[in-house]
């Protein structure tokens, strides 16, 4: 009876390259490395242990300003239409199990072209910052018949100026 028991860990960095196109507009090249561990128990009690690390599918994004703090509004906002482009290793294999590769959780990449969408605002006062995004992402079929599903992500962060070059942040990033 059961599945027994599961534990998923992920760790995840990333490094996005912004570069402004013309007045109020600028596009945005991420790449994100992971590191995730699935740990299961089957009902009989053996365990099995899966690492994958490596860097995920790219992402691109074309981000509108529509409000800027510079230009007099009280807080900037911008939007943003973008792709995840397949770029990662989708075959990761399954050791345990039926299934021949293991599910989304446990690939580098979707191995499909996912449309998302964002809003971000930003609100700084003296030399701190307040950041907040939200950003929706249509999952679809990718390799081997696999679909992550369609995700809703949020950010909120603090940042503080060290200096003219240099600042330092606390965010949380969830997801579901």
């Amino acid at each position: 009876p059961g599945f027994g028991k599961r534990r998923r860990t992920t760790h995840a960095g990333s490094l996005t390259f912004r570069a402004g196109l013309f007045e109020g507009f600028e596009a945005l090249l991420t790449a994100t490395a992971f590191n995730k561990e699935l740990e299961r128990q089957n009902p009989k009690g053996v365990t099995d242990t899966s690492e994958v690390e490596g860097l995920g599918d790219l992402q691109i994004m074309g981000r509108w300003q529509a409000l800027s703090q510079k230009k007099g509004a009280p807080l900037s906002l911008a939007l943003g239409l973008g792709l995840e482009i397949p770029t990662a290793d989708s075959d990761n294999r399954n050791s345990f199990g039926t299934q021949p590769y293991m599910g989304p959780f446990l690939q580098l990449g979707t191995g499909s072209w996912n449309p998302k969408a964002t809003l971000s605002a930003t609100r700084v006062f003296g030399r701190s910052r307040l950041d907040g995004q939200l950003m929706y992402t249509i999952n679809t079929e990718g390799e081997h018949h696999l679909e992550k599903g369609d995700l809703f992500q949020y950010n909120l962060g603090y940042g503080f100026a060290v200096n003219k070059y240099f600042t330092v942040g606390l965010g949380r990033k969830r997801g579901a």
